[in-house]
């Protein structure tokens, strides 16, 4: 874990303080409908309050030094012990989609027209790539390190996947008109955060490796046949949630040692 953080605070403020200034944003997605490409509410803006509430909350407690730090992690690509992860990190989700729209094209019968507009993945990961900086700056990097005290990296994955789906719920709503499809939409979403966790621990926690693969899935999503128009949450989340378990069977037992107070500890999976 980061040396330099305070793990041992409480991660509760850090949630307080994100779902209350999400609310003004939340309020904008519902009064003012934008037309964009991909089916994104402006209540996503509030992508980079967990950051700000983060970076907040550091400098009140270990002072710019502390903020430098938590930054630097932005670009720690350093800390991945095998740079055999990158494939893990950029390809995988990728490769899950793929999946989702095969099991899509088998049920459907009318998926014709189909277009990947793979020069529109440039700009739309560099955009994605600042707004995971936002989320998981937040997220990863200052609530997981304190919620994961006590706990085993999966159980840590899950509370902290709940409690990303609930601060999604809204602009989900927003983005959907159905009930079915916002339930199953906060389904994947949990999963997608055991598969970040995953990543994270495994590539000697590294912030890098966690923005990138959830610029990855968002990247995924979008770039899905016509700019997502044939992504059903329903099928992302069996698959996701598939991928999770495999996972989860395989390395469910694995020990990964965290530094704390320059002491080494074993937390598992």
């Amino acid at each position: 874990m980061n040396p330099s953080a305070q793990t041992n605070s409480s991660p509760v403020p850090f949630f307080i303080w994100v779902f209350i200034l999400s609310v003004p944003f939340w309020i904008m997605g519902m009064a003012i409908q934008v037309e964009l490409p991909i089916p994104l509410p402006l209540s996503a803006l509030m992508a980079f309050n967990p950051m700000l509430v983060a970076l907040f909350l550091t400098y009140r407690a270990d002072g710019m030094m502390g903020v430098k730090a938590l930054l630097r992690q932005i670009f720690d690509f350093n800390r991945i012990p095998r740079k055999r992860w990158l494939w893990v990190i950029f390809l995988m989700m990728p490769i899950l989609s793929t999946i989702q729209f095969f099991i899509v094209a088998t049920i459907w019968e009318d998926v014709t027209d189909v277009q990947l507009p793979i020069l529109v993945g440039i700009p739309m990961f560099i955009l994605f790539f600042i707004a995971a900086c936002g989320e998981e700056l937040g997220w990863q990097g200052y609530a997981y390190e304190r919620l994961a005290q006590g706990r085993s990296a999966l159980i840590t994955a899950l509370i902290l996947g709940v409690i990303w789906a609930v601060w999604h719920v809204i602009p989900y709503t927003q983005t959907s008109d159905t009930l079915t499809w916002v339930v199953w939409q906060c389904a994947v979403t949990v999963w997608l955060r055991v598969l970040i966790v995953w990543v994270y621990v495994n590539t000697g926690e590294s912030l890098f490796s966690s923005i990138v693969f959830h610029t990855m899935i968002n990247v995924s999503a979008f770039l899905f046949p016509n700019y997502g128009s044939y992504y059903d949450p329903f099928i992302a989340t069996m698959v996701v949630m598939s991928g999770a378990l495999v996972i989860i069977g395989l390395w469910g037992k694995t020990l990964k040692s965290n530094r704390i107070n320059s002491e080494i500890q074993l937390t598992k999976w």
